[in-house]
């Protein structure tokens, strides 16, 4: 058996080439149908020859045997006989398969063996019984409907498309493990099985710790899992889209379960608001609950990342052209050195302060996140006052510093190219001077020391708020804002000032200003010293008096305009005598003078009277009214009629009857007003009458001379002289008529005829204004309502401004009118009435042309 083993496994080597050629007919298909038919075919000739060699190899081995070991060659056969039926059996089958007619019979043998498979399989699935058994057929015939329904085209066409469709995205899928490889290649295979087990790995390893997060957080067993996924769907939708309902069902669900679990409410809820705080910090959490909650937008920013490379790619190319590695070379270069050199940078300010590098960032980064924190905190602020967001504040921000500093610096900027000298040399030279100021407050500071300089600046302060106070009382007790009365203050006396500063330097410029201003000074001097200089005075000739004493008596005078009732009021107390009060008993004026004790030293009283005549209207101060003033009056109400009444007064003058009547003058005043308000209407209106005389003479000759002969003959025959009681049937039936006429005329005239006519004409015309006359009318009215009243002025007043402007008033009548006799149109002649219309609209007949050649141009006469 050795030995046989040794001799088969060197002829196997040896035939192992035919025999993989012999299975060479299945490549040279393409795997296609035939070569699954014709497989057995090629399969037994394959083992016919490992069987042929096989033979040869048990044979040699048992001559072998035989010769050396002299064993009987029958034992190593029936060892040796049962392998060998196999190979025997592939021979017999191989053979047929030789011939044309071997191998139409095996085809039409495996052709058979589809259609009995076909028919086992019908038989095994006929337990289904009808929809289930035609459930991939229908499925498939309603697909092809749906998309030949929704996507028509020619037939075939579209199922060629979407195959090639379905074709173009397993090849997507398979793009990487292919590789420029046949699909037939074993290493696409393992590449694709590798990859779904790497995705499959990662599949249950998400759900792994996906179930792990769940248990940690709701337990273990289907019911914290079932919690977790609702729990974790509830809070990416919280997180990622701001769903506070999201945050409700995900609080209420974790708490039912908490609760469910043996928790009390409280506690259910402080457990579920504690898992809630662990699960939104945990960033495992949040990237698989992302990642599986949202797989499209995972793909979106799987392409928006490649698409991000590939024109990151596309720029360095476009850019650098061949030249990608160099220029990319130089930039990372560049980089490198900024990075190096800032490192060196703070290694150098580290030993500089004596601190490790460690140290010098750890302080840099605390005071930096110290700081923009508070920026941070102080934005958020101010974005919650203000109702906007952090971006909107920073945005704001920046836009104000960057305003101020452009603004600064274009100002700065044009100021120093006025002056013809630049920023920084501007910049330290208003330094210096600032620093010079600096220095001298400094220097007078140290004069006074430390508690001087604070004692005045408290002065100053305390007096600073008590002139701001008292302006305040001030202009609160004036009844004004302060900033009003700041104004009103500042402008008073600049303009005061400016007014006299300029009065000043007109008379006699800086000279005269001084001048004056000395002259000023010395008589307030002298008058301040008149008080002392008089009372050294009196005092050298014995009397003593005091300052106050000689003020009073020289301000002792008080004049008084009094009434009748004063002046004897101040008769009785002593002050006038009789005389006196005989001359203002009327009143008048009086005048005392008073010494400082009060003693009366004089008094004097008098009364003037004076009077003027003028020409014009008497009334409102001797002033002329007008159309206005007395439509103002008129149309004014109760306020606008009280003016009207005291305009009026003294217009009225009362008759011999004892009734009230206007002043000529006064009522020709209104009639002229009033009608000129009239007039404003539009509505202009007179009745016109006259009266015609004519007499009419003449004379007449006629003479006529003539001659005329005449001869007529007729003849009638009928019945036409009937009775009328046969004129039914002369209707019926008319019986022959007969009629013949002859005439004749001859004639001869001769005539003469001579007129002579004269006319004369007197006429006579009167005319009356019938807006003057509903005028008068009205302020005849008027004045009859006042003729007996008490207060002639108001009645008169009062009627004649409801008749003239009240809501029946002749100028809401006039203008009612003028309204409804606007139009021309009349039924009798209705296309007159047209054409009127048409010239009183817009001046010209309907027919007219606009813009015809016979009209003028206003383009240069507008306005």
């Amino acid at each position: 058996m050795a030995l046989w083993g040794v001799i088969d496994a060197g002829i196997y080597q040896l035939t192992l080439g035919r025999a993989t050629a012999t299975l060479a007919e299945l490549r040279s298909n393409a795997l296609a149908a035939n070569a699954w038919l014709l497989a057995p075919s090629a399969a037994m000739k394959a083992l016919a020859i490992f069987g042929s060699f096989r033979t040869a190899a048990a044979g040699l081995a048992g001559a072998f045997v035989f010769t050396v070991f002299r064993f009987s060659g029958n034992v190593f056969t029936s060892f040796t006989s049962g392998s060998l039926g196999v190979a025997s059996q592939g021979t017999a089958a191989a053979a047929p398969m030789g011939t044309a007619e071997g191998q139409a019979s095996a085809l039409e043998a495996q052709a058979s063996a589809l259609g009995t498979r076909s028919r086992a399989a019908a038989s095994s699935s006929f337990g289904d019984f009808g929809e289930r058994s035609t459930f991939g057929a229908n499925r498939v015939f309603g697909e092809a409907g749906h998309i030949l329904g929704q996507r028509p085209g020619t037939p075939g066409g579209t199922a060629m498309a979407l195959g090639g469709i379905e074709g173009s995205r397993q090849l997507g899928s398979l793009a990487p493990a292919l590789a420029g490889r046949d699909l037939a290649d074993p290493a696409v295979a393992r590449a694709v099985q590798a990859n779904a087990a790497t995705t499959a790995i990662h599949q249950f390893a998400e759900k792994d710790a996906l179930r792990s997060l769940g248990t940690g957080y709701f337990g273990q067993g289907e019911a914290g899992e079932r919690t977790f996924a609702a729990f974790s769907q509830n809070l990416v939708q919280w997180r990622a889209f701001g769903d506070s309902r999201a945050y409700g069902m995900m609080m209420q669900a974790a708490t039912r379960h908490f609760e469910r679990a043996g928790y009390s409410a409280s506690d259910a809820e402080l457990k579920a608001s504690g898992v809630i705080g662990e699960a939104q910090a945990d960033p495992t959490l949040a990237k698989l609950i992302a990642n599986t909650f949202d797989q499209e937008q995972m793909l979106r920013n799987d392409l928006t990342s490649a698409q991000i490379q590939v024109g990151a790619m596309e720029g360095r190319r476009d850019y650098a052209g061949d030249n990608v590695a160099g220029v990319e070379r130089t930039n990372v270069a560049t980089e490198q050195g900024w990075r190096s050199g800032s490192n060196h940078g703070q290694r150098e300010a580290a030993s500089m302060l004596g601190l490790s590098v460690d140290e010098t960032a750890r302080r840099v980064g605390f005071i930096n996140a110290l700081s923009g924190e508070a920026r941070s905190t102080a934005v958020t602020q101010l974005g919650r006052a203000t109702g906007r967001n952090e971006a909107q504040v920073m945005a704001a921000l920046e836009r104000y510093n960057m305003a101020v500093q452009v603004g600064t610096a274009d100002g700065a900027t044009a100021e120093a190219g006025r002056e013809g000298t630049s920023v920084y040399g501007r910049t330290v030279e208003a330094a210096g001077y600032d620093f010079a100021e600096r220095s001298g407050k400094l220097d007078a500071q140290r004069e006074v020391g430390t508690a001087g300089t604070r004692g005045a600046a408290r002065i100053g302060e305390q007096r600073r708020q008590a002139e701001n106070f008292g302006f305040a009382e001030g202009a609160e007790a004036a009844g004004v804002s302060t900033r009003e009365a700041a104004r009103l203050d500042s402008f008073i006396q600049a303009l005061s000032r400016t007014a006299g500063n300029q009065i000043d330097m007109a008379e006699g410029g800086a000279g005269g200003i001084a001048d004056r201003a000395r002259n000023e000074r010395l008589t307030s001097i002298v008058d301040r010293e008149r008080l002392t200089r008089m009372q050294g005075l009196l005092a050298e000739n014995g009397i003593k008096l005091s300052k106050r004493q000689i003020a009073m008596d020289q301000n002792g005078d008080l004049s008084l305009n009094l009434t009748p009732e004063t002046a004897a009021a101040m008769s009785k107390a002593g002050l006038i005598n009789e005389s006196q009060l005989g001359a203002i008993a009327n009143g008048g004026h009086a005048r005392f003078s008073f010494a400082h004790n009060d003693l009366l030293v004089s008094s004097r009283t008098d009364f003037s009277r004076s009077a003027r005549s003028d020409t014009s209207t008497r009334f409102e101060a001797g002033k002329q009214a007008g159309p206005d003033t007395i439509e103002h009056f008129m149309g004014g109400g109760a306020e606008g009629q009280a003016m009207l009444s005291n305009w009026l007064r003294g217009g009225f003058e009362m008759d011999r009857k004892g009734e009230w009547r206007l002043k000529p003058q006064v009522a020709d005043t209104l009639q002229r007003d009033v009608q000129a308000i009239m007039a404003q209407t539009g509505w202009q209106r007179t009745l016109s009458r006259s009266a015609q005389d004519q007499t009419t003479m003449g004379t007449s000759v006629n003479v006529e001379l003539g001659r005329s002969v005449g001869v007529s003959e007729n003849e009638d025959i009928g019945e036409r002289g009937q009775g009328a009681g046969r004129k039914t049937q002369g209707r019926r039936a008319q019986a022959p008529q007969k009629m013949q006429s002859t005439s004749g005329r001859v004639g001869a005239g001769v005539g003469f005829s001579s007129r002579d006519t004269s006319s004369t004409s007197e006429a006579a015309g009167s005319t009356l204004d019938i807006v003057n006359y509903d005028v008068r009318e009205s302020i005849a009215a008027a004045e009859r309502a006042a003729a007996r009243s008490s207060d002639p002025e108001a009645a008169f007043s009062r009627e004649l401004s409801n008749r003239v402007l009240g809501d029946e008033g002749i100028r809401n009548r006039y203008l009612q009118d003028a309204d409804s006799g606007r139009a021309t149109f009349d039924i009798t002649g209705p296309l007159t009435s047209l054409e009127q219309n048409s010239v009183l609209a817009k001046g010209s007949f309907s027919t007219d042309i606009e813009g015809s050649p016979g009209d003028g141009d206003s383009s240069f006469k507008k306005r």
